[in-house]
C-alpha cells in the first residue's frame, strides 16, 4: 500500500484489490474490471463477459448509484449472525427457520465459486424469495426444495436485470446471484423464481 496515494501497488502499477466471485483481483488505475479479471487468469469467459456487460450497461450503473454504498457495520446488520457448517438444503432450512442470519458458501459452482445464503430483506435474499412466492400463491416449501439445484446446476444465462448479477436457469426455475451488495464484495443468492425454457438465452423474466 502506498500510504501517500492511498492506493495499492503491484509490480509498479497503482490500483485496488477487489474480490469478485470469491477471487481476489487487482484492478490497475484506469483498467476495466473485466480486463483485470481476464488478466488474472482466474475466471471463466462466461463470468468475464457477464461482468463486462453489467459494467457497460448505463441503466445498471445508474441503479448502483441510486442504491448507494453501505458501511461494513451496515453490511453486518444486513447479514446478521452466521450459521456455520451448513450446505445446500440444510442451509436453506436453517435460515428459513431462524428468519435471520446467513451461511457463507452455502452453494458452490465451478464457474463463479462459493455463493452465500442470506435471510436479507424483503428486496434481497431468502426473505424476499419466500415473500414473493407466497404472494404468487406458490407452495413455498416445495419451491425451496428446488433452489439448490438451480443455483448449483442451472445453465449460466449471463447477466440478470439487477446490477452486478448473473442468472442461472433449469427447465422451470431461475436463480439470480449478485456479486456485490451496495458497494461490498459479497456473492449471494438475490432471488429465485419459476420460469420456463431453461437454456442460456438472454430473456430476463420477472424476478
Amino acid at each position: 500500500m502506498d500510504k501517500e496515494r492511498g492506493r495499492d501497488v503491484v509490480d509498479g502499477e497503482y490500483g485496488v484489490w477487489r474480490t469478485v466471485c470469491g477471487k481476489r483481483v487487482f484492478i490497475k488505475d484506469g483498467q476495466e474490471l473485466s480486463d483485470a479479471m481476464l488478466e488474472s487468469g482466474k475466471f471463466t469467459k462466461k463470468a468475464i463477459d457477464a461482468v463486462d456487460e453489467n459494467e457497460k450497461d448505463p441503466k445498471k450503473q445508474e441503479m448502483k448509484k441510486e442504491r448507494g454504498v453501505i458501511s461494513k457495520d451496515e453490511l453486518k446488520q444486513f447479514l446478521g449472525p452466521e450459521f456455520k457448517g451448513l450446505k445446500g438444503q440444510a442451509a436453506i432450512e436453517k435460515v428459513a427457520h431462524e428468519k435471520k442470519g446467513h451461511v457463507k458458501g452455502a452453494f458452490h459452482r465451478e464457474d463463479i465459486g462459493d455463493i452465500d445464503l442470506v435471510w436479507g430483506t424483503d428486496k434481497a435474499g431468502l426473505q424476499h424469495i419466500i415473500s414473493r412466492r407466497q404472494e404468487q400463491g406458490i407452495d413455498v416449501s416445495s419451491f425451496l426444495d428446488e433452489i439448490t439445484d438451480v443455483v448449483e446446476h442451472g445453465n449460466f444465462g449471463g447477466p440478470a436485470k439487477s446490477p452486478d448479477s448473473f442468472i442461472f436457469r433449469t427447465d422451470n426455475r431461475s436463480a439470480v446471484i449478485n456479486y456485490t451488495y451496495k458497494g461490498n464484495d459479497i456473492q449471494y443468492l438475490l432471488t429465485a423464481f419459476a420460469s420456463s425454457g431453461g437454456g442460456q438465452g438472454k430473456k430476463k423474466p420477472p424476478q
